[in-house]
């Protein structure tokens, strides 16, 4: 089985690459399960959902959460804008990938591909906490045994 954790952790650590997501959010994109002594706004949280296994792949959902804490929305739907440009379409190959996202990525599978399939946009969870949230279809290709 692809390893989920490791797909997650790729993700996480190729939005840490995306000068325009830092720019916004600074070091703080985490898995969604992170809980650290620390919850500071905006940030940025990747969660792996539902995972449908077939022959030599696995496809899955996947959520990108965008939190800000801020009297506007718009620290929230700017974020969203900003990581669904960063995602769209991305497609992720071994060949291709910068040493500390191959790291996420070298056991299991050869290749990713990521679709943004829906953007729910900045909603209250609390008094001055925003979220959005980017559900992604995700398709990972296991390396041959």
């Amino acid at each position: 089985m692809v390893p989920l954790e490791l797909v997650q952790s790729a993700l996480v650590n190729y939005l840490l690459s995306r000068v325009a997501v830092t720019t916004i959010v600074g070091i703080d994109v985490r898995e969604d399960e992170w809980q650290g002594a620390d919850f500071r706004y905006p940030c940025v949280r990747v969660g792996v959902d539902m995972v449908t296994p077939m022959v030599c792949s696995y496809d899955f959902n996947l959520t990108i959460m965008a939190f800000s804490e801020e009297a506007s929305s718009r620290q929230a739907a700017v974020l969203c804008t900003t990581l669904v440009d960063a995602l769209e379409g991305l497609r992720v190959y071994h060949g291709l990938l910068r040493p500390e996202i191959a790291a996420g990525l070298a056991v299991g599978f050869n290749s990713l591909r990521l679709y943004v399939k829906k953007i729910l946009g900045p909603y209250r969870t609390a008094p001055r906490i925003w979220r959005g949230d980017i559900i992604c279809w995700v398709s990972c290709f296991e390396c041959p045994k």
